[in-house]
Order: structure tokens, then sequence, then C-alpha cells
């Protein structure tokens, strides 16, 4: 199913929007957007934190790991804001 963004745009204005049409949205918003180098380590950053997060109340030494690889992925981020 094909569905236009001005279809989807007016959808979103009258607050008829159902899941599928929010991802077709998304999806058509993002088509030729491409992410910036930043914007995948924060993306990857933010993913590590959440995974050590919810790994912390089950094991805290799987914790302690995805801890080391988001500060690693956040010293990156900063390496890339200084460049």
């Amino acid at each position: 199913m094909f569905v236009s963004l001005g279809v989807l745009r007016h959808i979103i204005k009258h607050d008829r929007l159902t899941q599928q049409n929010s991802n077709y949205y998304i999806m058509f918003k993002n088509l030729f957007k491409r992410k910036t180098k930043l914007e995948r380590l924060q993306e990857k950053h933010k993913m590590l934190l959440d995974k050590s997060y919810k790994a912390s109340t089950v094991d805290r030494t799987l914790s302690d790991q995805l801890m080391v690889e988001a500060n690693y992925i956040e010293q990156q981020i900063l390496d890339e804001l200084n460049k």
C-alpha cells in the first residue's frame, strides 16, 4: 500500500493517525535523510546505556561491560564534536 506524503500530513493534522500510517510517514520522511556519523554514534550510545540499565538488575557483569562500551562510544562522540 502506497500512501503519499500529502495524505499522511492531512491525517496527522486531523488526529486520525494510525500506527501503520505513522510508520509510513516516518519511512517517507527519513527516506532521503542520511544519518551523520555523530547521529549514529549517539543512537548507539543511547542503546548501550538502555541495555546496561536493564541488565543491571539481572547481570552486573554484563551491565559493566555495556557501560564500558558506552563510555568508549561517548569518547568517540566527544572526538567527533571537537573536530
